[in-house]
């Protein structure tokens, strides 16, 4: 490469005097030493970056017994607006959409598409009967409001190359009652990672660890997402499930492949009818997903996933809940695309009248960084659906189209600024767009 560019400058200057007399000896012996004068820049640049790379370290502390422990934090403080009342559903009177006998209470739209977060929390759950109030921790009833959507700390400790231990704990302040305090506690991950070989990549995991189910997990927090909320289909794939997990790849990272068996699905908690913390099953859930990244100039990767297990929060063991997907990446230089497709089935029933789902979710969206300081992102995303918790029968059709455009301060201070318009594709057209911001500092 050095030298086609060398060329390229001294060939316009000698391309006359080549064709009309023989290449003086001089002109060549230049060339040379030019080129042995660019492997020495080239070695002694090397040589600079390598010592240069030796002194940057990750700050750890240092506990008895070989333990290496390091810590992170991360602050996600936002405003929204949401339009209308904050409630992105609206109840079907006289249940056009479906027989009295099936469902009294019939609704129409998404409790959980007009996300204001990253973890996508609703603007406002509202009462989807009056006598029936739900774990609704936001409650803006349209009403702009600054909100401190995530103060997290995590934990990662080391024990040679081969043992890793990471915690992360949320703390979210939440709106109270009648002087209660309202703010909520969780722990989202606990797990142990141990790797058993230093020449396979493979990797074994025990606790409360992320999904393996498409792509979107790998940016589920704020720091990691490039734009402020989750797609549609985020509700299905991010949960951060309890008990095993393997991880690895063949073919030197061509393919690769992970699988777990746990107490739940890959649900997210607050999508609340279908998560198991403790199993009350007997089957647990198999989860896996096969993946290729093609060995080419840019990063293309593609996989698929499925799952089945015995339904959350259903004692019946017969009772199922399966889901199947389809994912894409591509990366080149600053650009970056994902894809994604999801079906998912909850049969429902019992002797607890478990919630059944039949759902058909999907994304596309595009980010760029253009500057180092600036970069944009878009989406769009749909989510065709029908929820029956009985006696309330949920019929979701919509699609969002979400812009974001997020400024980078520093790597640890950026702002993200996002709109995101709902457009109901069947059933009534609701005043239901959102507004929302997001502040991350991180360390």
């Amino acid at each position: 490469m050095r030298l086609f560019v060398l060329l390229m400058v001294l060939l316009p200057s000698t391309a006359f005097a080549a064709a009309s007399q023989p290449v003086d000896p001089d002109v060549i012996k230049d060339i040379q030493q030019r080129l042995d004068d660019l492997e020495a820049e080239n070695k002694a640049l090397k040589k600079d970056l390598l010592q240069r790379l030796k002194k940057i370290t990750v700050p750890t502390i240092h506990v008895m017994d070989g333990v290496n422990l390091r810590f992170s934090a991360y602050m996600d403080v936002g405003f929204f607006k949401a339009f209308g009342d904050g409630v992105a559903y609206v109840r079907d009177v006289g249940n056009a959409s479906a027989p009295n006998e099936e469902a009294p209470w019939v609704f129409r739209g998404d409790p959980w598409a007009n996300a204001v977060n990253s973890q996508g929390d609703s603007a406002d759950l509202g009462l989807d009967r009056t006598t029936i109030p739900r774990a609704d921790p936001i409650r803006s009833r349209g009403r702009p409001t600054f909100i401190l959507n995530m103060v997290n700390i995590g934990i990662v400790a080391t024990v040679g190359e081969s043992l890793l231990f990471e915690t992360t704990l949320n703390f979210e302040p939440r709106q109270g009652t009648l002087g209660s305090p309202g703010d909520w506690f969780e722990v989202a991950l606990a797990y142990v990672e141990w790797i058993p070989f230093k020449t396979v990549d493979l990797h074994i995991f025990a606790g409360k660890f992320e999904s393996v189910f498409g792509i979107e997990y790998r940016t589920r927090t704020a720091p990691d997402r490039f734009n402020v909320t989750p797609s549609l289909a985020g509700r299905y794939t991010m949960g951060t499930p309890l008990g095993l997990k393997i991880r690895g790849s063949l073919g030197k990272g061509v393919f690769s492949y992970a699988a777990a068996l746990t107490n739940g699905s890959m649900f997210t908690e607050r999508f609340g009818h279908f998560f198991d913390e403790i199993d009350s099953n007997v089957p647990k859930t198999g989860t896996m997903r096969l993946a290729c990244k093609l060995p080419i100039p840019f990063f293309l990767e593609f996989g698929a996933s499925g799952s089945i297990g015995a339904q959350d929060h259903q004692p019946s063991n017969t009772a199922k809940q399966w889901a199947v997907g389809a994912d894409l990446k591509i990366s080149v230089e600053g650009f970056t695309f994902r894809g994604e497709y999801m079906h998912v089935v909850t049969e429902g029933g019992g002797a607890t009248e478990a919630a059944a789902l039949r759902a058909d979710a999907w994304y596309a969206e595009a980010s760029y960084q253009i500057l180092e300081w600036l970069g944009v992102f878009a989406r769009l995303d749909h989510r065709r659906a029908r929820l029956f918790t009985p006696p309330n029968l949920y019929l979701s059709d919509v699609m969002r189209v979400t812009g974001t455009v997020r400024f980078d301060v520093s790597f640890n201070l950026f702002l993200k600024l996002e709109y995101m318009r709902l457009i109901s594709v069947t059933g009534p057209e609701l005043d239901d767009d959102v507004i929302t911001s997001s502040l991350v500092f991180r360390f």
